[in-house]
């Protein structure tokens, strides 16, 4: 896609986060993680979902997520990567990448449904955890990541292979 002409990439679909490389200048974002999680606070869900937990007519969402993540010891409550994410916020002076900062957000895990899935701001540990992560995932391709005051920043020169 950046030798097609774009200016960054943002891959989705792991639900989990992924390396940073800068390819040629920019920015490719493997997987930033998700921003926002609530499909377990919806209203309906369709009647073919409740089917395979042989759950009838009359119940409801949560009756739904109590039977697929066996009361979040399974799936997506279970898993604390789910959770964790990034906001990328990439700077450009005109064709020229000049930023790349990566601020640590959460999703909640371990909180009730009720209150997971709404992105925060991770601080402290956590934050610190998450950017963590993000260098050893993002060294693979050359990347590195300064961190400083709980965001991280790209560092962008001598990044990447294929400058």
């Amino acid at each position: 896609m950046v030798e097609a002409g774009a200016d960054l990439f943002v891959g989705h679909g792991p639900h989990v986060l992924r390396a940073v490389e800068i390819y040629k200048g920019k920015p490719i974002f493997y997987s930033l993680g998700d921003f926002i999680f609530q499909n377990e606070t919806l209203l309906r869900l369709p009647s073919e979902n409740y089917e395979p937990y042989n759950l009838g007519p009359a119940t409801h969402v949560n009756d739904f997520n109590d039977a697929r993540y066996d009361f979040d010891k399974t799936g997506f409550p279970a898993d604390p990567l789910i959770w964790e994410a990034v906001v990328a916020v990439p700077k450009f002076r005109g064709d020229e990448l000049t930023e790349v900062a990566l601020h640590p957000i959460t999703l909640g895990h371990g909180k009730a449904r009720s209150a997971r899935g709404r992105p925060l701001f991770a601080e402290g540990a956590l934050g610190q955890k998450i950017l963590g992560d993000l260098v050893k995932l993002s060294a693979e391709y050359g990347t590195k990541i300064a961190i400083r005051e709980g965001v991280g920043y790209v560092e962008l020169t001598g990044t990447s292979s294929a400058q």
